[in-house]
């Protein structure tokens, strides 16, 4: 995936998610997910154009579930980085 072909309202609704300013007009809430596991993964970012080292556990947001050439997805991390990751690597944790 293109960092010109990303979603960039998909990503304004996250980034209003994290910062807790939803409010009752927008529609679409992302459900948010975590990277399974303990320790660190190495994801590639599409946008900065090189591997990134991330903490598992940590949460992130879905931006788009097309598959890459390699059939990763893209994520939104919430420490602010766009990230392409396996699909058995994230598990949907819902609104708690």
């Amino acid at each position: 995936m293109s960092p010109s072909s990303i979603d960039a309202e998909r990503i304004k609704i996250i980034l209003k998610q994290i910062a807790g300013k939803v409010s009752e007009k927008d529609e679409e809430l992302i459900p948010p997910v975590v990277i399974k596991g303990k320790g660190e993964i190495w994801c590639y970012s599409p946008t900065e154009k090189t591997f990134i080292k991330l903490n598992r556990n940590i949460k992130a947001y879905i931006v788009d579930e097309t598959l890459d050439k390699n059939g990763r997805i893209l994520i939104y991390t919430s420490n602010n980085h766009l990230v392409n990751i396996e699909k058995d690597e994230i598990e949907e944790i819902g609104f708690n």
